[in-house]
C-alpha cells in the first residue's frame, strides 16, 4: 500500500500497469445463494441499482457520481456496517466516549495504541480544520468534483440503509455509535487512510507531546503512560528512537504487485496479480465490488472500507495496483528550544512560539 498521499481523500493506485487483466481476489463475503439478486435502493432523490452475483459480489449500476456513491455506501452497510461504524466513531474522536479511554482501537485507522490517544489525534484533526482546508482545495492537489459527488453520495447510501434496514449483527446491534454520517466523515475517513503511512505511523509520539519541563497529570498522564517522558532529553536516546523508526527491518507495511506480459502467459493475455497484504477482516480490509456509470465508467476491483472508489482493479483498458515504497516519506528535524522557554524554538536565531490548543474528548468512565 502506499505510504503517502498528498491532499487526496481516497487511495488511488499508485501504480499502473497496460495490461488485460482478470478480476484480483476479492474480500467480499462469500455468498454463493445471493446470485443475480437485484436491489433498487432510493432516498432523497439519489437511487442506484445493486446486483449481486456469485459469491455476494455487487455490480453497482448508477446515473452518475453521486448515485454511484449511493449505491456503494449501500452496499457497504449492508454488508459491513458494524465494522463501518466502528470507523466513523473512530475519526469522530469518540472512541472514548464509547468503548472507555483505556481501551484499544483496532489499528485500522493509525498506529494509536488506546483510545484516548486515537481520540486526541482525530479531534486534533477535526479541531483544526484540516480535512475541510483539503476539500477547500483545487483538484489536482485537492479532490475532484466527482469524488466529491462520490462522498456526498456514499454518505446518504449509507445513512439510507440505516433507516430502512434494522442492525442484526451482535457486534452492534442497538450500539449508540451506530449513527448516521455526512460527506465530511467519509473524507476525514479518506484523509486517515492517506496518511497511514506517514504522521498515522506517530499516533502516540504526537499526543504525548509536552514542554519538557511539564509533568503530566489527570487525563494527560493517561494518553502519555508509558511514552518517553522526561525533564531532561537524552540525546542518545532520541537518536537510537530514531533510528529504530526509519529502521527497514521494523517496517510494518508491506506487498507484492507483479505484471506478466502476453508472451508469458498460457493464453496470450497480460495479467496483473495484486497481493496488499493486508488482512482479511476488520477496519483495514478490501471489499470487492464493480462499479459502473453507463459511457462514463466501468471498473472492477477492491475499494479499502469505507472508501468510495475501486482501489486495485481494472476496466477494459487498464489494470493497477499499489505497492509500499522501500523509502520512508517523512523526516525527523531537532529543533533548538530557546533557553527558559520550553515552547519557543530558534529559527535563524529568533524565537518562534509554539501554537497551544487544547482538546478534550468525553471519557465513557469518568470525566472529559
Amino acid at each position: 500500500m502506499p505510504r503517502r498521499s498528498r491532499g487526496r481523500l481516497a487511495l488511488v493506485g499508485a501504480a499502473l500497469a497496460a495490461v488485460t487483466a482478470g478480476l484480483l481476489p476479492g474480500a467480499a463475503a462469500a455468498d454463493p445463494g445471493g446470485r443475480d439478486r437485484e436491489h433498487r435502493p432510493s432516498d432523497r432523490g439519489l437511487s442506484a441499482v445493486i446486483r449481486y452475483t456469485e459469491y455476494g459480489v455487487p455490480h453497482i449500476l448508477a446515473a452518475d457520481y453521486a448515485n454511484l456513491g449511493f449505491g456503494t455506501g449501500w452496499a457497504q452497510a449492508a454488508d459491513q456496517v458494524c465494522v463501518l461504524a466502528d470507523g466513523f466513531a473512530t475519526v469522530r474522536g469518540e472512541r472514548s466516549r464509547h468503548f472507555g479511554a483505556s481501551g484499544a482501537p483496532d489499528g485500522s485507522l493509525s498506529s494509536a495504541t488506546t483510545n484516548l490517544a486515537s481520540d486526541l489525534y482525530f479531534r486534533g484533526v477535526a479541531e483544526a480544520g484540516t480535512v475541510e482546508a483539503l476539500l477547500r482545495t483545487p483538484a489536482p492537489a485537492g479532490p475532484s468534483r466527482e469524488l466529491k459527488e462520490l462522498m456526498r453520495g456514499w454518505a446518504a447510501g449509507y445513512n439510507a440503509w440505516l433507516r430502512k434496514n434494522r442492525v442484526t449483527d451482535p457486534a452492534c446491534a442497538g450500539a449508540g455509535w451506530v449513527r448516521p454520517v455526512t460527506a465530511l466523515d467519509v473524507a476525514r475517513r479518506g484523509f486517515a487512510v492517506s496518511v497511514l503511512g506517514g504522521q498515522g505511523r506517530a499516533v502516540d509520539g504526537i499526543t504525548a507531546a509536552r514542554p519538557p519541563a511539564a509533568p503530566a497529570t489527570g487525563a494527560t498522564a493517561r494518553a502519555t503512560a508509558g511514552a518517553e517522558g522526561a525533564p531532561d532529553v537524552d540525546p542518545e536516546a532520541a537518536a537510537e528512537a530514531a533510528r529504530a523508526l526509519f529502521a527497514p527491518e521494523n517496517a510494518t507495511m508491506g506487498s507484492n504487485a507483479v505484471a506478466f506480459s502476453g508472451t508469458t502467459t498460457a493464453n496470450g493475455r497480460g495479467l496483473l496479480l495484486g497481493n496488499p497484504h493486508y488482512p482479511w477482516q476488520g477496519g483495514r480490509r478490501f471489499w470487492q465490488s464493480q462499479q459502473t456509470i453507463p459511457g462514463e465508467l466501468n471498473v472492477s476491483g477492491a475499494s479499502l472500507l469505507g472508501t468510495t472508489v475501486v482501489n486495485i482493479g481494472f476496466n477494459d483498458k487498464v489494470a493497477w495496483s499499489h505497492t509500499v515504497a522501500t523509502g520512508v516519506p517523512l523526516n525527523l528535524h531537532q529543533l533548538t528550544l530557546v533557553p527558559g522557554d520550553p515552547t519557543a524554538y530558534l529559527v535563524d536565531g529568533k524565537p518562534e512560539r509554539m501554537t497551544a490548543r487544547e482538546v478534550t474528548v468525553a471519557d465513557r468512565d469518568g470525566a472529559p
